[in-house]
């Protein structure tokens, strides 16, 4: 099913589906994701519904939306994450229906069940170079989950990995050419950046030159390190310079203190926060935009 609609009308349809976008309920469900399917569109998952709703950002800042229901009968996992791979399906990870929970979401909707891995939701989790790198995280019960795994797609095989020396309630990962480090992560209530050294599976942990909020998002582009703080700083660095980090000066507009994963392409960074904003982060320019879905 396919809508054109306006912001409003948009927000009324979503309601009679079940995909209410109201301010309450989506901060009772902060544990949402967004993120990029075809390249030119955000999907959003509703953990406590089996649909999910792709918002079209070729018309993004418009007038009209364009929002699409996928009703594919999908058991959404509890604290479910997510990261987009090279064939731009997506692979998601929770801890319900059962304990580590894993599927894969293809663009045109169907479904992959994959074999479930450790019992931890809320993960950092990352794709690089055939596999899906998974860190941090809580239990079932809520608590804090010090667990990192990796999981090959090509074999549906799980590994462990070195554990990480401190519980991360939450991470957010980025995918890079680190040397021999190929992926950085940083807590959400933590001021240090690791990087996991995917050839000796050890962590690297560096010091942040300033106090990193909650709810960080890291992204890497165009040879460049962003670090979108949810204390509204945006941060930049390079890949071989990661313990040193310059503040942007944005424009004035404000986002909530608690933003979903991002969105990556066309030298912009999109991403959500708990008031249902979408915001633009132009590299090229340095400008951040909004608009209201």
């Amino acid at each position: 099913m396919l809508l054109s609609l306006d912001p409003n009308s948009a927000r009324k349809k979503l309601n009679e589906f079940g995909c209410s976008f109201n301010h309450s309920d989506f901060e009772l469900n902060k544990n949402e994701r967004i993120n990029d399917v075809e390249h030119n569109e955000i999907v959003f998952f509703r953990k406590d519904t089996k649909n999910s709703v792709r918002v079209n950002l070729s018309n993004f800042l418009k007038s009209e939306q364009t929002i699409r229901i996928l009703q594919n009968n999908i058991i959404h996992p509890n604290a479910i994450s997510m990261c987009l791979l090279p064939d731009k399906s997506i692979f998601c990870y929770g801890n319900y229906p059962v304990s580590g929970a894993a599927f894969i979401l293809y663009p045109d909707s169907t479904i992959k069940r994959l074999s479930a891995g450790n019992p931890s939701g809320n993960m950092g989790v990352v794709y690089h170079d055939g596999f899906i790198y998974l860190f941090g995280g809580c239990n079932a019960q809520g608590k804090t989950w010090n667990k990192a795994a990796k999981y090959e797609l090509s074999t549906d095989k799980w590994y462990k990995t070195c554990p990480l020396e401190e519980d991360l309630s939450r991470v957010s990962c980025i995918a890079g050419n680190y040397g021999n480090y190929g992926i950085a992560f940083v807590g959400y209530e933590s001021s240090k950046l690791y990087l996991y050294n995917q050839k000796q599976d050890i962590y690297n942990e560096i010091y942040l030159n300033f106090a990193a909020q909650t709810n960080n998002i890291l992204l890497q582009a165009e040879n460049r390190v962003f670090l979108i703080e949810s204390s509204k700083n945006i941060y930049e660095s390079e890949p071989n310079q990661l313990s040193y980090w310059i503040i942007i000066e944005v424009s004035q507009i404000s986002y909530s203190n608690r933003v979903a994963y991002q969105v990556y392409f066309n030298q912009s960074c999109y991403f959500m926060d708990i008031h249902c904003k979408i915001y633009k982060f132009d590299i090229k320019s340095l400008q951040l935009t909004m608009t209201q879905v």
